[in-house]
Parts: structure tokens; C-alpha cells; sequence
């Protein structure tokens, strides 16, 4: 889950699209006729569809959920191409601070170009979605196996109750996955261990642009631009419907949602932030935002506070300080 406007933007990835031609394959058909050639070439795209309904100029924010690079000993990212169905899987990982980071990566296919990502557990629970080939939209639960002897995350406070249920403050720790101690990767040891995959929801609207996932595995909240709408669904739940929350009449921000953040305040308890920025004729963003808040921690937003971007400048949620991270440290064994 991103923790600020800053740690994203390090890791915004926009790759160009790709498109695939059947110009060698026709020319090659020996004999073909010119209709068996044109059809081929028609042919070329099995996403043609699915492009169409690629928003333009759509950065997928790989989400890193922490911000101090020079303390974590674990970062786990996907970082997808734009207008592809292929992204990179990278694991950074060491036994301390001060220590160089050993770097795993490998690429992972999809039946889908990727719209949006959000993460719990390290990186370790992924959730990505997507466009498939008929225009449909999909999000998929990516949960990877961590490595033998490698840094795991777990979650440190009670297990996840129902939505509804009052829930104390998420505590995530490292954990050393399968032994007694952290070790290196071994001569012939993968570095990331394979990922299970299963669908979380599909709609024929869409794309969604944007999602947060709840750290205690309660819910995701995700955000579909066709409908200007934000969405909760229950993940302890899953044959339930995903109820609308916030439609984009409620305030500007959810016009065109950029980003979606979940985080704890002092006094104040868990917050979500949707925030969008509008680009300018002379290029200048005017940035609003969207407070929802939930001071239970039951997984449930009771009111929102619409702001301006001066509003949110002048708002203890701009003070990252005060933000209560999801993360105490285990001393290293």
C-alpha cells in the first residue's frame, strides 16, 4: 500500500504500448491469397479491443509499501508496462540495514493489459487488474510463495474480522519464511518463488484505475473510471456484491481518481485518501482530494471531507509525520 504522493511517483512506469504484426507471417504464407493476407493482418492484435478502452496516458503505480528505503530489508514490486500484458516482478531483499540489497526479478504474463495495482503483506498479496481481450475488466489476487530462508511479512495484530467489526491498529513484521534465521539465496535457489492467482471480480465497465487494499485483508477498495465511482468489496466475502461508496458526484477528486491511500492518523484512526490532479492548459496541476474516514478501524468510511489542494496543505493529513505506518520492526536474528 503506498504511503505518499513521493514513494509513488518513484515508480511510475509507462512503457510504451505494444502491438503485435502479422506482416511476417502473411508474407510468408506461400500461395496465400490476398484476402488469406488481410486477414492475417486484421488479425495482428488480440487486444484491439481491450486498447480501445486503455485510458490515455494511464501511469500504473507499482505499489511500495514503505517509504524509508535505508531501513526496510524487503521490497517486493510488480511493475507492469503500459499497454502490455506482461510486467516485471522485482524482490529486493538483505539481511539488515547497511547491507546491499540481493535483486531477484523475473517477468510474469497476463491474459490482460494492466490498469492498477495495490499490495498488503510486504508486496506478498498483490492485487492487479486489468483489461482483457472482450473489453471486460478483471482483478486478480497474485499471492507469491516467499522464499526458503528469505524475509516473509505477517501480520502481527489479531486476525481480520468481519467488516463492521471495531479493529485495533494493523501491525505488519518480518518473519524469515521456512527456517530459523535469514540466509542469502543459494547456488540454484530462484529468488521468487512462484504465484497463485486467483479472480477477485470482473465487470463489463471499467477500466479500474486505482486501488487500495485494506493491510488486515478485510476489503479492496478500487476505483472504475467508466463509472466515476469507488468501490469497496468484501474479501472476506467473496461471493458478495461490491458496494458503491463514493460516486464521483460526491466531490471533484473522484472525477478521475490518480491514487488511493490507506493509512492510520493520530486521534483520528484509519483514513483513505483519493486524490486526482487535473492537468492544466499552461501545465500546472490543480490537485483535490477526498477524505474518508473510518475511526474504528471497522471497515467502514462513516463521513468524507472534500479538499482543495490549498485545504489539504493546511490539513494534519498532509503531515506524513503524524501518519501511523503498519509496520514494527522484529529485531534480526
Amino acid at each position: 500500500m503506498a504511503r505518499s504522493h513521493t514513494t509513488n511517483n518513484l515508480w511510475m512506469a509507462a512503457g510504451a504500448a505494444l502491438v503485435w504484426f502479422a506482416q511476417g507471417r502473411a508474407a510468408s504464407l506461400q500461395g496465400a491469397s490476398a484476402g488469406d493476407a488481410a486477414t492475417a493482418q486484421g488479425a495482428a492484435d488480440p487486444f484491439a479491443i481491450a486498447r480501445a478502452k486503455l485510458p490515455e496516458g494511464l501511469l500504473v503505480f507499482p505499489p511500495l509499501e514503505r517509504d524509508e528505503w535505508s531501513s526496510t530489508r524487503l521490497v517486493y514490486q510488480i511493475r507492469p508496462h503500459y499497454g502490455s500484458a506482461s510486467a516485471l516482478r522485482v524482490r529486493l531483499e538483505r539481511a539488515h540495514e547497511g547491507r546491499p540489497f540481493e535483486r531477484y526479478e523475473n517477468w510474469e504474463s497476463a491474459h490482460y493489459l494492466f490498469t492498477a495495482l495495490a499490495s498488503r503483506l510486504g508486496g506478498e498479496v498483490a492485487y492487479v487488474a486489468g483489461i482483457r481481450e472482450d473489453g471486460s475488466c478483471v482483478v486478480e489476487r497474485w499471492v507469491t510463495e516467499p522464499r526458503e530462508a528469505g524475509w516473509s511479512v505477517a501480520l502481527a495484530s489479531p486476525p481480520a474480522q468481519p467488516n463492521g467489526a471495531p479493529s485495533g491498529p494493523a501491525e505488519l513484521v518480518y518473519e524469515v519464511a521456512h527456517a530459523d534465521q535469514w540466509r542469502p539465496r543459494r547456488v540454484g535457489q530462484s529468488g521468487l518463488g512462484p504465484v497463485a492467482r486467483s479472480t477477485v471480480l470482473t465487470t463489463p465497465a471499467g477500466p479500474i484505475t486505482a486501488m487500495a487494499a485494506d493491510p488486515e485483508g478485510r476489503f479492496l477498495l478500487y476505483y472504475d473510471l467508466g463509472l466515476g465511482t469507488l468501490f469497496q468489496r468484501d474479501l472476506l466475502a467473496p461471493d458478495t456484491l461490491s458496494t458503491a461508496i463514493a460516486p464521483s458526484s460526491t466531490a471533484p477528486a473522484l472525477d478521475q481518481v490518480g491514487s488511493l491511500e490507506l493509512f492510520d492518523v493520530e486521534g483520528e484512526g484509519r483514513i483513505c485518501l483519493v486524490s486526482r490532479s487535473y492537468g492544466q492548459p499552461d501545465g500546472v496541476g490543480e490537485e483535490s482530494y477526498l477524505v474518508l474516514h473510518d475511526a474504528e478501524n471497522d471497515g467502514l468510511f462513516e463521513r468524507s471531507t472534500a479538499l482543495t489542494r490549498e485545504q489539504w496543505s493546511l490539513s494534519p493529513y498532509a503531515d506524513t509525520s503524524k501518519r501511523r505506518v503498519f509496520w514494527r520492526e522484529r529485531p534480526a536474528r
